[in-house]
């Protein structure tokens, strides 16, 4: 196929709750443990067409799952963008210094953005 598979570092339960908010299965996270489990299937046994069937199968799922997939808008999505660096950053800052406070790391890594703006 050539590209990457999903993860499955998560359960699927944890993946529903981190995109929809909640812990009940979503369409885009059984789709993603389907790919997952498809990626890393041993498919030896099918023959070259049973293979693209199964392949144009996911393909078909991943469409549907993308039709009843919500739009985000342009400013939801740098809001949210946003949010995330900046846990990334509060993250980096915390290996680099893990018994300083959370209000100090926010307060210094606030101080250096402003410098660079």
């Amino acid at each position: 196929m050539g590209s990457k598979c999903p993860s499955s570092q998560d359960s699927q339960a944890t993946l529903d709750l981190r995109l929809v908010g909640t812990t009940k299965p979503s369409p885009f996270s059984k789709w993603l443990k389907d790919a997952h489990n498809f990626c890393n299937g041993d498919f030896s046994h099918l023959s070259d067409e049973n293979l693209k069937m199964e392949q144009r199968q996911m393909i078909d799922d991943y469409k549907k799952v993308m039709e009843t997939t919500p739009q985000i808008s342009e400013n939801d999505f740098n809001k949210y963008k946003q949010k995330h660096l900046r846990k990334v950053a509060i993250s980096k800052a915390l290996d680099n210094t893990p018994f300083k406070s959370l209000r100090k790391i926010k307060k210094e890594l606030t101080q250096k953005d402003d410098t660079h703006v």
